[in-house]
């Protein structure tokens, strides 16, 4: 074989390895994309999601109003309004005025009234500070508002029967944020104080439960 035959057979070799290679990338090219139609691409957007935080005021004003169970009278509504300062995320200071009315039906029967008249107005003023626990949200449906559970604790006077009464309280509730200046708020509180009332001075145990909203300004 002289080198002109011998430099067409390699190069007749060459040729034919390039048609096989170009056919097989061709049909696995095709393979790939046939198999990709098949392929789940989940959507990944994201939706905008706006929930609403406090208002950067820091004051917050409240009016409630629920059921308060006071020892030795029964149950009773009461309402009440309060006004809060927030100098911390997480801390707030606030006064609130609360009043009621108890009546000594169940003493009269046995001809021991209590009171001169058959009802008597009870006012409750006190100082407190509240911890703000658990700052979370609330779903309703697809709507999401922040919340926070608090504690709060404080004293201050309850009037009855002409005596003002040193008055402890202690609670928990819970704040949810409609908007970022309109809140809901629920709240379990006891408000105890001493008394002698019935002959024997004791502590009293007033427990009370409330539904209010309140406004940021």
């Amino acid at each position: 074989m002289n080198v002109f035959e011998l430099v067409r057979a390699v190069g007749l070799t060459l040729c034919v390895g390039v048609f096989f290679s170009t056919t097989v990338q061709a049909e696995e090219s095709e393979t790939a994309s046939e198999e990709g139609d098949w392929i789940y691409r989940p959507d990944l957007s994201e939706e905008d999601v706006d929930i609403p935080a406090i208002d950067t005021e820091n004051f917050e004003i409240s009016a409630f109003t629920g059921v308060i169970s006071m020892e030795d009278f029964g149950s009773n509504t009461f309402s009440g309004a309060r006004l809060a300062y927030h100098p911390l995320d997480f801390l707030f200071i606030e006064g609130s005025w609360a009043t009621t009315e108890i009546d000594d039906d169940n003493y009269r029967r046995f001809g021991v009234p209590l009171f001169d008249e058959e009802t008597e107005t009870v006012d409750y003023y006190d100082a407190s500070i509240g911890l703000q626990l658990m700052p979370g949200e609330v779903f309703i449906g697809k709507w999401a508002f922040s919340s926070s559970l608090y504690l709060v604790a404080g004293i201050g006077s309850t009037g009855l029967l002409d005596e003002d009464l040193e008055t402890y309280n202690f609670g928990l509730g819970l704040r949810v944020l409609a908007t970022d200046w309109w809140a809901l708020r629920v709240e379990a509180r006891d408000y105890m104080f001493e008394s002698d009332l019935l002959g024997e001075k004791e502590m009293k145990h007033n427990l009370a439960l409330a539904l209010g909203t309140s406004v940021f300004f």
